[in-house]
């Protein structure tokens, strides 16, 4: 469930190739948003080192739509807010 932007974000980092992807971990239901924590995950483009950053979500919908996403690198900052 990680966003588009964050895993973007992520890679150019990391200087990772085309390995990357989140696992999520956990979900906890805070009424009218969701937190999530989930892993992202890559490979090191020219080193293939194994590269992990755990990251925090929060998401809210409306109307069965998706109306705030915010990616937090940092999941004591969104537990925090």
């Amino acid at each position: 469930m990680a966003s588009t932007t964050a895993m973007t974000g992520f890679a150019a980092l990391a200087g990772v190739g085309d390995e990357i992807g989140a696992d999520p971990e956990a979900f906890f239901d805070l009424g009218e948003q969701t937190l999530a924590f989930s892993v992202l995950r890559g490979r090191g483009r020219q080193s293939g080192a194994d590269v992990a950053m755990p990251v925090a979500q929060v998401v809210r919908s409306r109307d069965g739509r998706v109306v705030y996403f915010k990616t937090y690198s940092d999941r004591r900052v969104a537990l925090r807010e």
